[in-house]
């Protein structure tokens, strides 16, 4: 009944003539709760219906009353553009750099279904296939710009891939390609947290070769941000040297072949080829590296760290389309001196490889990349 009383009093105002004044509309329905809702559900159909009966006036009245209450969303968008293009009078100042997420919306309709009842899809498919008709309407006529055919095309019964097409160099002098290459950037300069596991090798290439090579396991998190990765590493290497070796401890020297210890360190990355499933990337790093001596009766004593500097190249394998879920493969180059103070000398730097398994729990912004056809 609420939804009965808008009507009438608008079909009075239309039929008569008078000049559309919202004031008075609102004033003629105070002791009415007018929700957006209804609005838009009486403007779905009887927008079609203005239309086809070329009430353009009428038409307007309600498309205009149907924006001031309910803001722009994409339903208002999209006949705005359709009918501007029909009368002749398009163009781009119409829509913002939010064009590019009414888009999305429309195609992914779908998604927006619990917004509506079983009897209000009624109103919602009917004005749909409004709009569907329209574009192909529109798409009859010869004087279209390559922008308006684009978006008839989008809005038309027509299989359009929408973001595929707009990459095309035809419309590199559009606002519509200039707010996707934006919405882009945007999308690319948003980080993400990401969490990985991995498991290495570490082998000595100086005087330090008498500990011998030692596997490691480890953990990191970071995030990306645009073609950088920012990461902190924890790594644990074990296993007895291959050597007998003599380092100070407690004061005195004693011989062991007692290895093991810790690296952690923050660690960078440049990406500087990437597609689909394939990831090149250039490594940096800085953190500290030791190794834990036990005495004879098995007590923990005396840690001997020292800086390290490393650099190196890794590679990752993408497992699926748009997904950070990765296999990682990395070498590094890694400047460490170890001190014994006064025990063998085990200076020289080493070679350290891992498997990386690299994952995140966010593929929002992968999932955005995929929605718009973005290729690598």
């Amino acid at each position: 009944m609420k939804f009965v009383t808008f009507l009438f009093c608008l079909l009075i105002l239309c039929s008569s003539g008078f000049a559309y004044d919202e004031d008075a509309i609102d004033s003629i329905m105070t002791t009415k709760n007018i929700y957006c809702s209804d609005v838009t559900l009486n403007c779905f159909e009887l927008i079609p219906k203005y239309f086809h009966q070329n009430k353009i006036d009428s038409f307007l009245i309600f498309l205009d009353y149907w924006e001031n209450h309910c803001q722009s969303f994409e339903e208002i968008i999209r006949i705005k553009i359709l009918f501007s293009i029909y009368e002749g009078s398009f163009t781009e100042t119409m829509y913002g750099e939010d064009i590019i997420l009414y888009i999305l919306e429309y195609k992914d309709k779908s998604r927006w279904d619990w917004r509506y009842s079983n009897f209000e899809r009624e109103f919602v498919d009917q004005y749909d296939n409004f709009t569907k008709e329209l574009a192909d309407e529109i798409l009859q006529t010869e004087s279209l710009t390559e922008i308006e055919k684009l978006l008839a095309w989008l809005y038309s019964s027509h299989d359009l891939s929408f973001f595929k097409e707009i990459k095309e160099d035809k419309y590199n002098n559009t606002d519509l390609k200039r707010y996707y290459n934006e919405f882009i950037a945007d999308i690319l300069n948003t980080s993400e947290m990401y969490y990985s596991f991995s498991t290495g090798y570490w082998a000595p290439l100086g005087n330090n070769k008498l500990i011998g090579n030692h596997p490691s396991i480890g953990i990191g998190m970071g995030f990306y941000w645009n073609s950088y990765l920012f990461d902190l590493t924890v790594m644990y290497k074990m296993g007895d040297s291959k050597e007998q070796y003599i380092v100070n401890y407690k004061d005195s020297l004693i011989e062991t072949n007692d290895f093991h210890g810790l690296y952690y360190g923050a660690e960078f990355g440049k990406r500087f080829f990437r597609n689909m499933h394939h990831e090149f990337d250039l490594l940096a790093g800085i953190g500290g590296e030791g190794f834990t001596v036990t005495n004879d009766d098995g007590e923990e004593g005396e840690t001997y760290n020292c800086l390290n500097i490393n650099f190196g190249i890794g590679y990752k394998y993408y497992l699926r389309d748009y997904s950070n879920t990765n296999l990682n493969f990395q070498i590094r180059y890694n400047i460490v001196d170890y001190n014994t103070d006064g025990g063998t000398d085990l200076s020289g730097n080493t070679i350290s490889l891992r498997v990386v398994f690299g994952f995140s729990k966010d593929n929002r912004k992968n999932e955005m990349l995929r929605k718009i056809n973005y290729e690598y």
